[in-house]
């Protein structure tokens, strides 16, 4: 069985946007997928700390994923 997720899109224009660009996509799963992998997956490492991002004074880690600006 196949494992689905739910997004919601607020009415601001950003929302709208990527609702539209992603009701667009002619293979919406596979595109996203290809999309969201490198950064949230490959991206890992940095996130669980493997490599030494920019942290503040209590060692949170800062991650800025900028999924709208790709």
């Amino acid at each position: 069985m196949a494992k689905k997720i739910s997004i919601s899109f607020k009415e601001t224009s950003k929302d709208i946007a990527l609702y539209n660009a992603i009701m667009n996509l002619d293979d919406k799963s596979h595109d996203i997928k290809q999309i969201l992998y490198p950064i949230l997956v490959e991206g890992s490492k940095t996130i669980i700390g493997l490599n030494k991002p920019n942290t503040d004074e209590t060692n949170t880690v800062k991650i800025d994923l900028g999924v709208l600006d790709i």
